[in-house]
């Protein structure tokens, strides 16, 4: 979700150096006064339910590092791991293209695979290989994780889009 909202604020930013008509202007004014805030609204309430569940009576404005939001974690009843990517993850699929030795050709049809409201993470490792994909992440599939050898290969990706249910497409042009 804040993504999406990155997103929202990159449009609105570029559309104020392009805004020669009223249907940007009309755009505009819809980024800034509706969709931007009504974004940021569902990411608070986002993070209040990871972090207090259904208890709605604790919910509460977002936190920041002013509050001490980035320090010890205490405030939280579940575990908050420091950054980066975990240590010791094991694939539980393989994708790589041609099939051979692995679990699935397409990184989709292994996002498909996963399971629906994983509390623990669910580790999709990506092969050596050119993919072309949109691959799409429904909200359902929570802790999807992806891993591969970034570090030695080139590798992109993009939002393409966000559907009206909430779900990200992602555009993937991956030599792992």
């Amino acid at each position: 979700m804040s993504a999406a909202l990155g997103y929202q604020y990159a449009c609105w930013g570029g559309l104020k150096h392009v805004n020669d008509s009223s249907q940007v202007g009309k755009m505009m004014a819809f980024l800034h006064s509706y969709l931007i805030p009504s974004s940021s609204n569902v990411l608070g309430m986002i993070v209040n339910y990871d972090v207090f569940g259904d208890q709605t009576m604790l919910w509460g404005l977002p936190r920041t590092e002013r509050d001490g939001f980035w320090g010890s974690g205490s405030f939280s009843s579940r575990s908050n791991p420091p950054g980066g990517v975990p240590s010791g993850l094991k694939a539980d699929l393989t994708v790589c293209k041609g099939g051979d030795g692995c679990d699935y050709e397409s990184v989709q049809h292994a996002v498909n695979a996963a399971p629906e409201k994983s509390d623990k993470p669910f580790v999709i490792f990506i092969k050596s290989g050119v993919y072309e994909e949109k691959v799409r992440v429904p909200l359902g599939k929570r802790n999807v994780v992806f891993l591969g050898g970034w570090h030695r290969e080139n590798c992109n990706y993009r939002v393409h889009e966000c559907d009206a249910a909430g779900d990200q497409h992602l555009q993937l042009r991956h030599r792992w």
